[in-house]
């Protein structure tokens, strides 16, 4: 693998920023490489419906994710009886309704694998099978949401490092005790070696290609 960033600040620039900004730093490509980040952290199409179709790639796009979410995450407001938007209660009404209106229990049981899907990070295991895309896109835009154009190495680098503090984190969550911190290095380090060695991706073209990133400096 290159090492030709190693040393260099974790998100200093690579490159003289360019007088006309890249297509890159503007909001709506990342808000677009957000959406994608995301979708692929959720990898919705690894998992099947109760037909035995696979879900869609972008189910994270799709109103009932949204509103499962938006009921998730509010949960808070709703219960304090503060103002809440109440359109994602109708959606996930109307989907249930549908449901029985048409005699599809299997709906139902798309509905429970749905709320799976926007439930908390996954196992350490299931950690490992996070595809590299995700990791690339959101070190990507630690980046670009400082207005900063990072060259590829600096992305690989960073990629593999974040895969690697999740992973630690994941099989041993911290607890507080004296001196974890350096202990927690000494794991990431080595964690570092061990995706460095046998596990980073033998073709990182395809890493950068997918979110759209392939206008990096190399």
């Amino acid at each position: 693998m290159k090492r030709a960033c190693k040393g260099e600040s974790k998100h200093g620039p690579s490159i003289s920023a360019p007088k006309t900004a890249h297509r890159y730093l503007s909001a709506e490509f990342r808000d677009e490489l957000r959406r994608k980040a995301y979708r692929h952290l959720v990898n919705a199409d690894f998992r099947h419906t109760s037909d035995g179709a696979r879900f869609p790639k972008n189910l994270t796009e799709l109103p009932i994710f949204g509103a499962i979410q938006h009921v998730r995450w509010y949960t808070s407001k709703i219960f304090r009886d503060e103002p809440h938007d109440l359109e994602p209660f109708h959606i996930i009404g109307r989907y249930v309704f549908n449901a029985i209106l048409m005699d599809r229990p299997g709906q139902l049981r798309d509905l429970a694998t749905i709320l799976e899907l926007c439930g908390p990070p996954r196992s350490f295991e299931s950690n490992k099978h996070i595809p590299w895309i995700y990791y690339s896109a959101c070190t990507a835009l630690k980046y670009l949401d400082n207005g900063t154009l990072p060259a590829k190495c600096q992305v690989l680098e960073e990629a593999i490092r974040q895969r690697a503090i999740d992973e630690v984190l994941l099989s041993s969550p911290p607890s507080g005790l004296p001196g974890e911190a350096l202990a927690i290095r000494g794991r990431v380090a080595m964690q570092i070696e061990d995706i460095t060695k046998y596990r980073s991706p033998r073709n990182w073209a395809h890493i950068f290609r997918v979110p759209d990133l392939r206008e990096l400096p190399t």
